[in-house]
């Protein structure tokens, strides 16, 4: 059986605003939330399973289960894990975008501005409308034209659009559990500081604890240690720059928090599978062929 994996393949050009990111992401399990940490984003996470069952894991312990065909959309600063079950092969489309300006795209913002703002929307999914525009995104994918940025940002809004017709205002699904205010603060540090080299001790004392009472808060509130979540959030930033900056590796490395090209890439890599190099070209073609080679020939 292949090593469980993760494949992109996502529009590799920059876009329009509000969109960050458009991509069908593929997993193959057992991807465990032990072995990788929960995290937060600075903007919307919108994700609908085409295939197989995915699992988030909401910051107040809340398991969300997602079945073909079912979509959610995490808003900003929201905690959460996931996990795929073993020998599942999972197909995904997600978007990161960041707030949709007031009167553009008037249905989406009136539902993802609704206060008191919840945590996630879950959200009801017509194949037969959402086929066509998802298989259409996934060609201008494959092809990742500069020329095609308006036909994916047009087909992604209006798929987005699609998916929330049925979502009334105050619909909206869980609510965030409040987190210690020490906790709080140290993730706002993270935030603020982490192209900087900054240390678990520098993160405890700006929360106003000791290293060991912070690891002990992160693990208990965060679900990994403040050093992992550091690194992560670094990963996370890293991708973005991968993606839609120019910038060279070293650069990114630089802005990043990484202290070398070298360490910049071995990280890279530990936390997704490809050099940075690889996941800036897409280059992901031999570990799908590792995932796919191991699938049964019906899946269930």
């Amino acid at each position: 059986m292949a090593e469980p994996g993760v494949v992109n393949l996502n529009f590799r050009q920059a876009l329009p605003a509000p969109l960050l990111y458009v991509g069908f992401v593929d997993y193959y399990g057992p991807l465990d939330w032990r072995t990788h940490s929960a995290h937060r984003h600075a903007y919307y996470q919108f994700f609908i399973v085409t295939e197989g069952r995915f699992l988030f894991v909401s910051e107040t312990g809340e398991n969300l289960w997602l079945e073909e065909g079912e979509a959610l959309i995490f808003r900003p600063g929201v905690m959460h894990n996931w996990h795929v079950e073993p020998g599942v092969f999972c197909r995904t489309f997600m978007v990161f975008f960041d707030p949709i300006p007031e009167g553009a795209f008037h249905e989406v913002q009136e539902r993802l501005s609704q206060e008191p703002l919840p945590s996630h929307w879950r959200l009801e999914v017509e194949p037969d409308e959402v086929a066509p525009l998802l298989a259409a995104i996934r060609r201008e994918c494959e092809a990742s034209s500069s020329l095609a940025t308006a036909v994916v940002y047009g087909l992604t809004m209006a798929l987005m659009a699609a998916c929330t017709h049925s979502l009334a205002p105050g619909s909206g699904a869980g609510s965030e559990a409040a987190l210690p205010e020490a906790v709080l603060k140290a993730l706002q540090f993270i935030e603020a500081q982490f192209a900087e080299p900054i240390s678990v001790a520098d993160i405890a004392r700006y929360a106003g604890l000791s290293a060991g009472r912070l690891t002990e808060l992160f693990r208990l509130h965060v679900g990994t240690s403040p050093l992992s979540y550091l690194n992560n959030h670094r990963i996370d930033k890293a991708k973005i720059l991968l993606l839609y900056s120019p910038l060279k590796l070293a650069e990114v490395a630089d802005q990043t928090g990484f202290n070398s090209l070298p360490y910049f890439c071995r990280r890279f890599n530990q936390a997704t599978g490809v050099t940075p190099g690889d996941f800036r070209r897409g280059r992901f073609d031999q570990v799908l062929l590792e995932c796919e080679s191991t699938l049964p020939t019906e899946r269930g």
